[in-house]
């Protein structure tokens, strides 16, 4: 719904959207037609966190740029359980909590870009064969005042973390070339 809620009546974006799915529509509709999460009006809304929140959700879609970038020029080879080992160990000194490595099923990938209207409906293709997933902690005395807004500020805090280790663990793999080299080809 994040990237649903983006999307205006007569838009390219909502009519091809509930054009697939017109099943959606009404019930997007009527949470569009709520008072969003963070602004006055809101069942739970409370003017510092909602700022806090707001303030870590902002800086979150500002680090998205930083995802993407040009591969370390240099190439070295190392063995794929040392590139896993170094991924891991990088992705904890960056603040994840646990760091898997999985097989990466096409199924579990969004077919088409949604969420950033500019480059909506764009395919989803990635052919690497593997992932990296980490998970970071959520603090259980915030997440003990659901439904209020310590929970979104935790939540914010938490999505904030998550996408700097994530930045910092692209950052290490394009600038270091053992690892650039193994990775784009997995």
């Amino acid at each position: 719904m994040f990237a649903r809620a983006e999307y205006t009546p007569g838009s390219d974006a909502y009519d091809d959207y509930y054009e697939r799915h017109p099943d959606k529509e009404k019930i997007d509709s009527d949470i569009r037609a709520m008072p969003e999460l963070l602004q006055p009006g809101g069942y739970y809304y409370e003017p510092a966190d909602a700022a806090r929140a707001k303030a870590n959700f902002d800086l979150t879609e500002q680090l998205v740029p930083f995802c993407d970038g040009r591969p370390a020029p240099l190439k070295a080879d190392l063995k794929l359980d040392e590139i896993k080992h170094e991924l891991k160990k990088m992705a904890a000194f960056s603040g994840a909590v646990d760091v898997r490595i999985a097989a990466l099923d096409q199924q579990h990938l969004y077919s088409y870009i949604g969420r950033r209207l500019a480059e909506y409906g764009t395919a989803v293709e990635l052919a690497h064969t593997r992932a990296l997933v980490f998970a970071v902690e959520m603090d259980s005395d915030a997440m003990r005042h659901a439904p209020f807004m310590p929970v979104v500020v935790e939540s914010s805090k938490q999505y904030l973390k998550a996408a700097a280790i994530g930045v910092a663990l692209a950052s290490y793999i394009r600038s270091n070339p053992a690892v650039s080299k193994r990775v784009r080809r997995n």
